[in-house]
C-alpha cells in the first residue's frame, strides 16, 4: 500500500523518494505473504496498480499474478485489474 501511496501523491511533497527501494522490497517480499489472508478484490487491486503503475516489468507481474491468482483468472486485457 505505501508504494500504491507513493506513486499516486505528487512528487514535489517528498514522500516519492524511497519508491525505487520501495518496490524491490515489495516484488522481493511479496511470497511473504499469506495469499488466502488477503481478499480476492483486493488482489485485483494489487494487480490493477501493477498494470496501471507502469514499474513492474512483464515478468514481475506474471510472477506475482501467478501467486496472487489463486481464484483470479489471467486476462490477457488489464483492463479488468483496473478499479
Amino acid at each position: 500500500m505505501q508504494l500504491a501511496v507513493q506513486f499516486e501523491i505528487p512528487e514535489y511533497l517528498g514522500c516519492s523518494i524511497d519508491i525505487t527501494s520501495d518496490k524491490k522490497f515489495a516484488v522481493k517480499n511479496m511470497r511473504n505473504f499469506n495469499c488466502q489472508n488477503i481478499p480476492l478484490s483486493f488482489r485485483k487491486q494489487i494487480l490493477g496498480f501493477m498494470y496501471r503503475s507502469k514499474m513492474f516489468t512483464a515478468v514481475e507481474i506474471e510472477e506475482i499474478q501467478t501467486y496472487l491468482s489463486h481464484k483470479i483468472k489471467p486476462l490477457k486485457n488489464y483492463s479488468f485489474y483496473q478499479f
